[in-house]
């Protein structure tokens, strides 16, 4: 009752406060609401067009110039996991908190930072671009990509997977023949089931639109190979088997991108399979610390580099060519991605550079 009375007295004096009392989850904790007009929506990388190399060198700058500074925090020598989609740049730092990077607004170059957010333990990271979301196998936890709201979900089953892309955000729910897979569109706060190729599960999964994802299923039974598959409907109709790939198994540091499969992203030989039906090896200078699609057939690989400074590899899958661009003054960098117009890197010092 004074709840009501409250918001009468409000609506004659404002005209609109408490039209929209906070949803509470079933912990107790607030919940971002569905709709709320200060969200930022972070803008979505262009995509790259033409020659790869001139692309990323004038956004380096000739001379390579150094990244510019647009946050500090606290320093950090890991930024696994980390993720880069749907235009925002996501990374565990110091204390497993989660740090973003986004770009908002018709103004692409304009970045933003939101954290670090406590997410609690992030075994797996991921966003839609809006949210930002981080699990352990128990318990699962989201905030607006500023670091507003963050609050747990109680979701049924175990969750042994995380993935994000433009608008949606899918988990893996258990393993083994329970093994499920299921998609939402508001930070977990409704899911969907998503139909999966029978008998398989998915290893990794990108979604580059809300519709068109390709995953990497493994058996759940017996000892198949590894093998692609694709949905262009966002998993509405069962994810359609595409073919085997000539591997046994998938661990940690294999990652997919767009059309590519790649093994040893984090070590010095570089094993690139293209939708299975092409595999490419490509011996590189230095062991990365992880990496991004850069545009069709290219990948962009960061980490200390070849002196321990600081530094990023641009690898042309088809040619093999490997550039290498070092900025000065950088040092290591344990995370990076492509943020709308720019490209943004975490270093181990706690610098948050763009260039």
């Amino acid at each position: 009752m004074a709840y009501v009375l409250a918001c009468m007295l409000a609506i004659v004096l404002a005209g609109s406060a408490c039209k929209n009392k906070d949803k509470v989850d079933v912990n107790g904790a607030p919940t971002p609401p569905l709709q709320a007009s200060a969200v930022p929506t972070p803008v979505l990388s262009p995509a790259i067009g033409g020659d790869v190399r001139v692309a990323l060198r004038e956004l380096f700058g000739t001379p390579v110039r150094p990244g510019q500074v647009v946050a500090t925090i606290e320093p950090a020598t890991n930024g696994d996991p980390q993720t880069n989609a749907a235009g925002v740049l996501v990374a565990t730092v110091a204390g497993g908190r989660v740090v973003t990077v986004y770009a908002t607004g018709p103004a692409l170059s304009d970045l933003h930072t939101g954290g670090p957010i406590d997410l609690g333990a992030a075994r797996f990271l991921a966003t839609d671009g809006p949210h930002v979301c981080a699990a352990s196998r128990e318990s699962l936890r989201c905030a607006w990509v500023d670091g507003a709201s963050a609050s747990a979900r109680a979701l049924a089953g175990e969750t042994t997977g995380l993935w994000g892309g433009p608008s949606v955000l899918v988990r893996g729910v258990g393993a083994g023949t329970q093994w499920k897979l299921a998609a939402s569109s508001d930070g977990f706060l409704t899911e969907r089931q998503i139909q999966v190729p029978h008998r398989f599960m998915v290893a990794d999964l990108e979604i580059e639109s809300a519709l068109r994802w390709s995953a990497v299923t493994v058996p759940t039974e017996g000892t198949a190979k590894v093998r692609l598959a694709l949905t262009n409907d966002g998993g509405k109709t069962a994810i359609a088997d595409f073919g085997s790939v000539d591997r046994l198994g998938w661990s940690y540091g294999d990652r997919l991108w767009p059309a590519q499969l790649v093994t040893g992203a984090l070590a010095t030989e570089l094993v690139v399979a293209e939708r299975g039906e092409k595999q490419h090896t490509l011996k590189l200078p230095w062991a990365a610390a992880g990496g991004f699609a850069w545009a069709n057939g290219s990948l962009v690989l960061f980490g200390r580099g070849a002196t321990g400074t600081g530094g990023f590899m641009l690898v042309e899958v088809a040619s093999g060519t490997v550039t290498t661009f070092t900025p000065p003054g950088t040092g290591p960098i344990i995370a990076a991605g492509r943020v709308g117009a720019r490209l943004a890197a975490v270093t181990s010092d706690g610098r948050v550079l763009a260039w």
